[in-house]
């Protein structure tokens, strides 16, 4: 018995996934910081994550096609 697998994997899109999109905005944050000791650095990760607002997130997912509601 044979397995039947797709023809072809769809491509992967960074502009359609929208942790790429978050992650966009922390690294955006923690580059204008410029975190230099390992301290510094856990501190600009935890400054940054609050940056990501729910609007945040709900505007990612339709941006990337998702319906929210």
């Amino acid at each position: 018995m044979r397995r039947s697998a797709p023809p072809y994997g769809l491509p992967y899109s960074p502009d359609l996934n929208p942790i790429e999109k978050m992650w966009s905005k922390v690294r955006q944050f923690l580059r204008r910081v410029k975190a230099r000791t390992q301290e510094a650095l856990w501190q600009a990760i935890g400054a940054a994550l609050q940056t990501v607002s729910d609007t945040d997130a709900v505007n990612w997912f339709r941006s990337c096609g998702y319906c929210y509601e």
